[in-house]
C-alpha cells in the first residue's frame, strides 16, 4: 500500500499540519480525526487495516489530516468567542491547503472528495459537504454530534451558527440548496449503545432536516449494542464501504 506523510503549511493556523495518505488510486476520502486530533488516528485505531482491501484495490485513497480541536471547540479554558473564531482558521486550511493538496495528489483539479470522520470528525465532514459542496461530494459520518450549542454553555454568535449544522441547515436555500440537492449525499451512521449519548437524536434530527430540504441522505441507526467505540466504527465503515464502493 502506498503510504506517506505530507506536511501542509497553513498561514491561518500558523503552522504545518501533517496529513497521512494511504493508497495510489480511487475515490479520494478526506478524514477528520476525533478529539485526539491526530493524523495517525485511523491507522492507530485499526480503521486503515479494516479498509485496506479497498485501498489496495485502487477503489479509494484516504487522507487523514491533523485537526486543531484542542485549540478551538474543545479548548475549554479559552473564551467561547475565541474558540469559535479559532475554528475558522481550520476551515481556512481545509479550503486553501488540504483540498488543493488532495486534488494535486489525485492529478485531478476538479476532484470533489468524500469527507468522513467519527465523533467530532463527523461534524467536520457534514460541515464540509453542506457548506462547500463544490469541493466535497459526500459525507460519511460515524457517531457525529451535529449541535454545537451544548459546547458553548449558552454563548452563541455567527461563528458558532455557521458551523452548527442543526442551526444553519434548516435555512439553506437558493442556488446553494439546489446544488446540494443535485450533487451531494450525506450518510449519518450512529449506534444506540454505550457512550453514544445524544448522537442518535442529533443524527435523526439532521437527517430529518436534510430530507425536508430535499438533500439526498441516509440516517443509518444501528442497535443498542453498537457503542461509541472504534470496534463498532470499524464494522460500520466496512459495511458502508462495501455498500458504496462494492466488494474488494
Amino acid at each position: 500500500m502506498r503510504r506517506f506523510e505530507a506536511n501542509l503549511y497553513s498561514p491561518a493556523v500558523g503552522r504545518h499540519l501533517p496529513v497521512m495518505v494511504y493508497g495510489h488510486f480511487g475515490v479520494p476520502i478526506v478524514v477528520f480525526p476525533s478529539m485526539s486530533s491526530s493524523h495517525r488516528e485511523w491507522e492507530d485505531q485499526g480503521m486503515i487495516h479494516v479498509l485496506h482491501r479497498w485501498i489496495e484495490a485502487g477503489k479509494c485513497k484516504i487522507y487523514v489530516t491533523q485537526s486543531i480541536e484542542w485549540e478551538a471547540w474543545m479548548n475549554w479554558n479559552a473564551p467561547p468567542q475565541w474558540r469559535a473564531h479559532r475554528a475558522l482558521h481550520f476551515y481556512d486550511y481545509i479550503l486553501n491547503q488540504l483540498v488543493p493538496f488532495v486534488r494535486e495528489d489525485c492529478q485531478d483539479p476538479g476532484a470533489r472528495p468524500t469527507a468522513s470522520g467519527v465523533s467530532v470528525g463527523a461534524l467536520h465532514a457534514a460541515n464540509c459537504v453542506l457548506k462547500y459542496p463544490q469541493l466535497f461530494s459526500r459525507c460519511l459520518g460515524f457517531s457525529g454530534r451535529y449541535d454545537l450549542g451544548p459546547w458553548f454553555d449558552g454563548f452563541y454568535n455567527d461563528d458558532v451558527y455557521r458551523h452548527d449544522p442543526l442551526a444553519y441547515a434548516p435555512n439553506l436555500e437558493g442556488g446553494h440548496l439546489d446544488y446540494l440537492r443535485q450533487n451531494a449525499h450525506l450518510t449519518l451512521v450512529v449506534g444506540q449503545g454505550d457512550h453514544e449519548g445524544s448522537c442518535p437524536d442529533q443524527a435523526r434530527r439532521l437527517g430529518q432536516v436534510l430530507t425536508q430540504k430535499g438533500i439526498p441522505n441516509w440516517t443509518d441507526v444501528w442497535g443498542h449494542d453498537s457503542a461509541h467505540q472504534w470496534n463498532w466504527w470499524q464494522r460500520q465503515a466496512v459495511y458502508h464501504f462495501e455498500k458504496w464502493l462494492g466488494p474488494a
